[in-house]
């Protein structure tokens, strides 16, 4: 009986033992049941490349249960709860970047066996890029040139300067991207004269491959060298944007191959500093038609009281050809020859019919205009009367008057009077006159007034000056 007893309590305890701590609930901790916990991986890191694929790892282990967790979406596994000795199935996407991944699956026991972290990591595609230009040329002007890149990775750009200086010269932008895109090759205009030739290269490079592109700058920018001693067309001219007041130049009429110095003023245009003396198309002029000293300007276009131009209205005249006229002074001209149109001839009244924009260009070569009366007044507003004397280099010389003779009106104490596009403003209600004729000039005199707006009919001679235009 007391043996039955015993037996029966012995019964009892190893019952609650075996109902009280199931393997089955991950929550419970057997430890105490483990001597030596033990928990072991095949392989603590996997290398694959870019294909989907599943693979297993083996996990040895003592311990009852174990959880395993990856921190990225690209590497799954099957359950994240296991027990005992059992294998892990891993399933791998597939890497459609070009960038080479990593994921860690961390294994820890859930009964005091330790922690293991695998480390997989997945190579991507094969980076490549192509380029829209392997070759660049670029004048001494430079110029602003756009690039195409295809890719599909992650690219960057290198810049080597080839040649000295390594200064500035050449830009590129962005200097990194993804995919396709473009990048902007700036390449500035060469102003020293003493370097023709400027070289670069461009790397455009991802991981696998690099592609170049080969730069290659010839010549000089002759408008940012002042007193250039090539030749240099007037509608060839692009100055530099930061080229400095007083810097002057030497340029060739394309017409007729004249040459005039332009300097840049203190207003910020660039002016000739030498009258004009364009005369049209000389090789189309009769022997009768050629530049003569006449009495006075005829007005009416008419050829044998100075020069008729060939497609060109009204009249012109060297005064040169009197001794006591400067060398330096140009040709005298009438209105209607320097505006290049049949209502700006002296026929009778006012030209409603003519209307003359800012940047008009009359007898001007192309990419300049004859200048308006506000400009003068800007100018003036900037360089005073010493500055038309001095960096303008007025000329002494008056104005030719119609029918009073060569001489008349020239001053030796005038500078001369320089026709603009600027017309009289008409009275409301004013009756036809000679007013109406009148063209606003202006006149660079030697005294007290100094320099001012005045008028001057349009059959008159005056000298002309042009500028150039800021939109060209």
């Amino acid at each position: 009986m007391k043996t039955s007893k015993y037996s029966i309590i012995l019964i009892l305890i190893l019952g609650s033992l075996f109902s009280c701590n199931s393997y089955d609930d991950p929550e419970l901790d057997q430890n105490e049941f483990i001597g030596n916990p033990v928990f072991e991986v095949s392989e603590d890191k996997i290398d694959l490349d870019l294909n989907a694929k599943t693979t297993e790892i083996s996990v040895t282990t003592n311990t009852v249960w174990w959880t395993v967790q990856s921190n990225s979406n690209w590497a799954t596994v099957t359950a994240d709860t296991l027990y005992g000795n059992t294998n892990i199935k891993v399933n791998i996407s597939e890497n459609t970047t070009t960038d080479t991944r990593v994921a860690n699956l961390t294994l820890k026991s859930g009964t005091k066996g330790g922690e293991k972290t695998i480390v997989v990591t997945q190579k991507g595609l094969p980076s490549h890029v192509t380029v829209s230009a392997t070759s660049i040329n670029s004048t001494g002007y430079g110029g602003v040139y756009e690039v195409d890149i295809t890719s599909n990775a992650t690219w960057t750009v290198t810049l080597n300067k080839l040649v000295e200086p390594t200064t500035d010269w050449i830009t590129v932008t962005p200097m990194t991207g993804f995919g396709d895109g473009k990048i902007v090759i700036t390449i500035s205009k060469n102003v020293n004269v003493a370097i023709d030739n400027l070289k670069a290269l461009v790397s455009v490079s991802v991981a696998d491959e690099t592609k170049e592109i080969a730069i290659d700058q010839t010549g000089n920018a002759s408008c940012d060298a002042p007193n250039n001693t090539t030749t240099l067309y007037f509608n060839e001219f692009f100055p530099c944007d930061d080229a400095a007041a007083g810097s002057t130049w030497t340029l060739t009429d394309p017409r007729d191959n004249q040459t005039y110095r332009v300097r840049l003023m203190a207003d910020g245009n660039i002016w000739m500093i030498d009258d004009l003396k364009f005369s049209g198309d000389a090789g189309a002029q009769k022997d009768s038609q050629k530049l003569v000293a006449i009495d006075g300007f005829d007005g009416n276009g008419h050829a044998d009281l100075g020069n008729y131009f060939p497609n060109y209205y009204g009249d012109a005249t060297n005064m040169r050809l009197y001794s006591y006229i400067p060398a330096e002074r140009g040709y005298f001209y009438g209105w209607q020859t320097v505006i290049q149109s049949a209502y700006a001839r002296n026929a009778g009244g006012w030209s409603t019919n003519l209307v003359l924009e800012p940047e008009y260009q009359g007898i001007a070569p192309d990419g300049w205009q004859v200048p308006s009366i506000g400009q003068f007044e800007v100018l003036y507003a900037k360089i005073g009367f010493d500055g038309f004397k001095n960096d303008w280099e007025a000329v002494l010389g008056g104005n030719m008057n119609y029918g009073q003779g060569a001489a008349a009106n020239w001053g030796v104490n005038s500078y001369g009077s320089y026709w603009t596009i600027t017309q009289k403003v008409r009275d409301i209600g004013a009756p036809a006159s000679a007013d109406n004729n009148t063209i606003l000039v202006w006149r660079v005199n030697n005294g007290t007034s100094d320099c001012a707006t005045a008028e001057s009919p349009r059959n008159y001679g005056n000298v002309v000056r042009l500028l150039k235009k800021k939109n060209n």
